[in-house]
């Protein structure tokens, strides 16, 4: 036989053997017009059109030549992921060990209908995880591995990936979601931030020091921020971010360069607590000077719970603290805000001063306001419009 023709044919089968042996796991394209909100709980789900299978082979140049479509892909036997919108990879890329923060509405079975649903976090209270740590499915990290900042995927898994879990995922950071664990589960996920491995023991770093010491300069921050490269707007599992947490110890410093790099003075933690209301309550003038010159709100209100409805002034007057009152009085903030229950600041301070009891205050704060509740009633008098009479007609 002519040996030109028997390496050809050889050549062709063994090329025909490699396609046969790449029979891994299909790709799968649908076309679709999918609604790019996946926090709409409407029954119907937003995934609808056309499926084609593809051999493996051709996946790579069909991303490349389908970027713009809604693209539904396996990793492998059991988890289905949808691309429901693209997000910015220069904000980040999610790999095995970074710090990923996302939100999610997760279903117990393969349609987003809310019939179905068993648990939807908030803005208020992202689920924060490494990716490829114990306490989380593996299923569940290994589909969000390049995902992207800002995108929105749709996660379905099968029975067999979520039946019996190991004891560190059902005790773990989805313990309280009522994960209905040995069910076909589909999640709509949006990506909020993806936290570098490389910058996590930083950012650990530079919080820690926040947390203990009040005296964190503006150089000692910056130089962690640029050394690590972590995102200024960084939220931790407890919804407290580095302006929160420098206005709860007094780190003024630290709030400027915030501030000038552009970190919103209005943060918030999922409670309504704000940066102001921290710096305020806590007496940290410099803090509250800081955030009030780059117009931080004093008319937030912490949301629910014995102190829902309290601004900035309702802290600083319940902790008999008179020059935070004076500087957010001047700065605008309403002498007669009104709590959850009612309460104006003038109200719950002279409760406390008289009654003694106020939840969360501590003793020597209970003494300041008491001590100094005759110049509070005069600064609240100077503030208070004339149309109010919760000031003028009390009593001490």
């Amino acid at each position: 036989m002519n040996t030109t023709l028997l390496r050809k044919r050889r050549k062709k089968e063994s090329h025909t053997q490699l396609l046969q042996k790449q029979q891994l796991v299909p790709f799968v394209i649908k076309s679709t017009k999918a609604n790019n909100n996946i926090h709409n709980n409407n029954n119907n789900s937003p995934i609808e059109g056309k499926t084609m299978t593809i051999p493996t082979t051709a996946t790579i140049l069909l991303i490349s030549v389908l970027l713009t479509s809604t693209v539904t892909s396996s990793l492998r036997d059991g988890i289905s992921i949808t691309n429901l919108a693209t997000g910015d990879c220069t904000k980040g890329k999610a790999s095995h060990g970074d710090r990923i923060s996302l939100l999610y509405i997760g279903y117990n079975g393969p349609e987003a209908q809310a019939s179905n649903l068993f648990h939807q976090s908030s803005t208020r209270s992202p689920f924060i995880f490494i990716l490829g740590e114990d306490e989380v499915l593996s299923a569940f990290s290994e589909s969000l591995l390049n995902a992207c900042v800002n995108s929105k995927l749709r996660v379905t898994l099968s029975s067999d990936l979520t039946k019996d879990p190991p004891i560190l995922v059902a005790q773990g950071k989805m313990k309280d979601h009522n994960v209905p664990f040995g069910s076909i589960l589909t999640f709509d996920i949006e990506i909020i931030s993806v936290l570098h491995r490389d910058s996590v023991n930083g950012v650990d770093k530079i919080m820690e020091k926040l947390r203990n010491r009040n005296n964190v300069t503006r150089a000692e921050f910056e130089f962690e921020h640029k050394k690590t490269g972590f995102p200024l707007d960084y939220i931790d599992i407890d919804s407290r971010t580095f302006l929160i947490t420098a206005a709860f110890t007094g780190n003024f410093e630290v709030i400027e360069y915030l501030i000038d790099n552009g970190v919103d003075p209005n943060q918030a933690m999922k409670t309504g607590l704000s940066a102001l209301m921290y710096a305020a309550g806590e007496g940290h003038e410099r803090s509250v000077e800081a955030l009030l010159k780059a117009n931080a709100s004093t008319a937030s209100k912490l949301h629910n719970g014995p102190l829902g409805g309290y601004t900035a002034l309702h802290f600083a007057s319940l902790t008999g603290r008179l020059n935070m009152v004076e500087m957010l009085l001047k700065a605008g903030a309403n002498a007669n805000a009104k709590s959850n229950k009612g309460q104006t600041p003038w109200e719950i301070a002279k409760a406390l001063a008289t009654n003694g009891k106020h939840a969360g205050i501590k003793r020597g704060d209970r003494m300041r306001c008491k001590r100094n509740l005759k110049e509070l009633k005069t600064l609240f008098k100077k503030y208070e419009g004339d149309e109010s009479t919760s000031v003028r007609n009390s009593e001490l």
